[in-house]
């Protein structure tokens, strides 16, 4: 599996990038998740899960057309 976090504001001060980097991407990796952390859809991979922060979600519905599994973590 893959997931690929999109995140343009990387920041810890971010809640969803934090909850990211502090608790999502640890056991995911351990579970053997192959995982990126970008600053925008063009730079994910075209078969991966996409996982927006908060802040980016705005861009989610530009992707109606392409068959990925997209969510948020608010």
């Amino acid at each position: 599996m893959k997931i690929d976090f999109i995140a343009s504001h990387q920041s810890l001060e971010v809640g969803s990038y934090r909850i990211w980097i502090h608790d999502a991407i640890p056991v995911l990796l351990d579970q053997g998740v192959s995982i990126n952390v970008v600053e925008n859809v063009s730079q994910a991979r075209p078969d991966a899960t996409l996982i927006f922060s908060k802040n980016d979600f705005g861009l989610a519905p530009d992707l109606r057309t392409d068959k990925r599994l997209v969510g948020a973590i608010n």
